[in-house]
């Protein structure tokens, strides 16, 4: 598989309802000027699977995931589970709408020996999309995680995931935290355990990358 060097990432996609499983992405960096991918991969996704994946050695992030807005505000909607994302700069970092309806689920990952295993950021984009979050009943839009192996969890009240909520495309922010409140003790399943494990969330949905070894450097 040929990696483009004009791409920040090595699989990088918008869409809806893809899945995205059982890639071995590995970046091997010799030095910080490198031209090449900076991120494993890059997604704009809603209602997407990324299933089974091993993300190493990013400069950037392991896995980056945005909403992909539809005509009815719908976004996110991702479940992320049983990757293992080790040795990047940012294991995962989500970025999200405050007008966001769909939360995204992280559950069963490894996250591993990262600089910054994940982190977040909410976008208010203007002033009416808060007002109307605050008058009704929509809350903001945490992602549920749940039952990830974190190797710097220390066991106390859940692990926290550092984020922020953004002002009007300002430097302007207020920090937020979500909760992984099941982290789990030790590094979660291996490829051959996974085999019969994944078809309840990968059903029905187009696998746009699957079952793929891609390594640069």
């Amino acid at each position: 598989t040929t990696v483009y060097q004009k791409s920040s990432a090595v699989i990088d996609s918008w869409g809806a309802y893809n899945t995205f499983k059982g890639n071995t992405i590995i970046l091997r960096h010799t030095t910080e000027e490198e031209i090449g991918p900076k991120e494993c991969m890059g997604l704009n996704e809603y209602h997407s699977t990324i299933v089974n994946n091993t993300l190493v050695g990013a400069t950037y992030t392991g896995l980056s995931l945005g909403g992909r807005p539809t005509e009815n505000e719908q976004y996110g909607l991702n479940i992320i589970s049983r990757n293992t994302i080790s040795n990047n700069e940012i294991g995962l970092y989500l970025s999200t709408l405050v007008t966001t309806i769909g939360k995204n689920t992280i559950t069963q990952n490894n996250f591993i020996n990262n600089s910054d295993h994940a982190g977040f950021t909410i976008s208010v984009l203007n002033p009416f999309d808060l007002i109307n979050v605050i008058l009704s009943q929509h809350r903001i839009p945490f992602s549920q995680w749940d039952g990830n192996y974190w190797d710097d969890y220390t066991g106390h009240l859940g692990r926290k995931i550092p984020g922020k909520i953004q002002f009007f495309s300002t430097k302007f922010s207020i920090p937020l935290r979500n909760v992984d409140r099941h982290p789990a003790l030790g590094p979660i399943y291996s490829k051959k355990e996974l085999v019969s494990t994944t078809s309840d969330i990968t059903s029905n949905v187009l696998e746009k990358y699957s079952e793929r070894t891609l390594t640069w450097g």
